[in-house]
């Protein structure tokens, strides 16, 4: 009994010493960024002692994660992050949501990685092409990736999007030269619509005026948006 006692509460103490490490910013937009790189203040960038090019870990919601390059913007709010919509959609927030990060450390690189592309975006496209694709996006990039995330190629035949499904070691690795990466068209998935269809990531931009009242909202609430046809008020 005493045995059991001790190690739930060395437990305990674990996860309190890893919540401390984990930080806590509002989620920003980040235009026209690459799907495995986030936006950070140089000042939070040296608070949490994170170097350009850094690995680190986003928590959403539900403990949704997913790896991602810590980059520096300027424009950046320094408890906020700036994190593009297919990074967003795989941590299931919205503009105002918080998502924890934290520095990810001994990722190792891949020797395998499957992906599937989704069956909405693929409309037929030829086999050879997708692999030109693949290739021309991991092509010595260097990109993280995690089972289960989906990321998109904007090509001249339009946007692919694809799903993570396996990667060798797992859950995650680093995408190198040396990465074998395995795509078989026939097998493509659909989206699970309660997860993606469903999540609409409705912006503030995308209201006309009212300037002051969406800064009060959004200073008293997060996640909260009102909305309704052009000129309603």
């Amino acid at each position: 009994m005493q045995v059991h006692e001790s190690y739930i509460k060395k437990k305990k103490i674990f996860r309190f010493i890893l919540r401390k490490e984990m930080v806590e910013l509002v989620v920003d937009d980040a235009i026209n960024a690459d799907h495995t790189t986030v936006y950070l203040s140089q000042e939070k960038m040296n608070e949490l002692q994170l170097f350009l090019g850094d690995l680190i870990m986003l928590t959403g919601r539900k403990y949704r994660q997913t790896i991602c390059v810590a980059l520096v913007n300027d424009s950046c709010i320094n408890d906020h992050v700036q994190i593009n919509s297919t990074i967003r959609r795989n941590l299931r927030v919205r503009f105002g949501d918080r998502v924890s990060i934290e520095r990810c450390q001994d990722v190792k690189d891949g020797t395998h990685v499957r992906v599937l592309p989704i069956d909405d975006t693929l409309q037929g496209k030829f086999d050879v092409v997708i692999e030109d694709y693949l290739k021309s996006y991991f092509n010595d990039n260097h990109r993280p990736v995690k089972e289960g995330d989906i990321f998109a190629i904007h090509s001249k035949i339009g946007v692919i999007e694809f799903k993570v499904v396996q990667t060798e070691p797992s859950p995650y690795c680093l995408v190198t030269r040396d990465t074998t990466i395995t795509c078989d068209v026939d097998s493509s998935i659909r989206y699970d619509e309660d997860e993606y269809e469903n999540f609409i990531d409705i912006r503030y931009d995308r209201i006309g005026g009212l300037e002051d009242i969406k800064n009060e909202i959004n200073r008293l609430t997060h996640g909260i948006l009102f909305y309704g046809p052009p000129g309603c008020g």
